[in-house]
């Protein structure tokens, strides 16, 4: 099977393996996650707030949603589970589809980045 889809793509079988460890044929699903948090020291707090700044959109102060592979959700738990402190500070990791959200209602000042949903 693969000699034949690599006659069909007319790609050399080292192009395949090279394809095949970046795991570009692999199908990434993006899924809606929403991570709300509560952390007793305000040192973490900062901490928490700026690991979630770089996979994710804030849309409250302690509220961030954004689309994330399985692979950067995993990576955003690892980081996360370093720097809480399981005695006093609370993480919650919510995810969706899309396709599975039909309205947003927001009240009061408007995120400028926060995700249109139709």
């Amino acid at each position: 099977m693969i000699c034949i889809f690599l006659i069909k793509l007319k790609i050399s079988q080292e192009d395949f393996l090279t394809f095949k460890k970046i795991n570009y044929f692999k199908k990434i699903v993006m899924i809606m996650y929403i991570v709300a948090y509560d952390i007793a020291d305000k040192k973490r707090l900062r901490l928490i707030a700026n690991i979630c700044i770089k996979y994710l959109t804030r849309v409250q102060k302690s509220v961030f949603e954004g689309d994330l592979s399985e692979s950067q959700v995993s990576i955003l738990q690892k980081e996360l589970k370093k720097q809480i402190d399981k005695t006093t500070d609370s993480i919650l990791i919510y995810f969706l589809r899309r396709s599975s959200i039909k309205k947003r209602i927001q009240l009061g000042k408007q995120i400028k980045d926060s995700f249109l949903i139709i």
